[in-house]
């Protein structure tokens, strides 16, 4: 998370006790993690679909934050697997080619 996001969340009240997901409770077994990753994407759902975007998935949402990572700092792929929970290297591939031209630039 970025330093301006963790400001804003650690600044959230909010009207669920200071819980920004008030159906989690904190625990973190796999089985209640794995309930409340389901919950949370069964929300952005309704909420795409509100929103006229039926075709959009939260996993698109990650897609767009790790181009946007390659497109706008200079980051290494490391450093954005990291923030991105990519695990395999090779999947970070795809998004490497946006950085194409700035490779070009370097060369001359």
């Amino acid at each position: 998370m970025t330093s301006v996001l963790l400001t804003r969340l650690a600044a959230y009240e909010g009207d669920f006790g200071g819980r920004l997901f008030p159906f989690w409770n904190g625990e973190r077994s796999p089985l209640t993690l794995r309930r409340v990753s389901s919950k949370l994407s069964r929300q952005f759902e309704r909420i795409f679909v509100a929103a006229g975007c039926v075709d959009l998935g939260f996993h698109d949402l990650r897609h767009e934050a790790t181009s946007r990572l390659y497109e706008r700092t200079a980051l290494t792929d490391i450093k954005i697997a990291n923030i991105t929970g990519h695990r395999d290297p090779r999947q970070l591939k795809r998004y490497a080619n946006l950085r194409a031209s700035d490779l070009a630039d370097s060369l001359w």
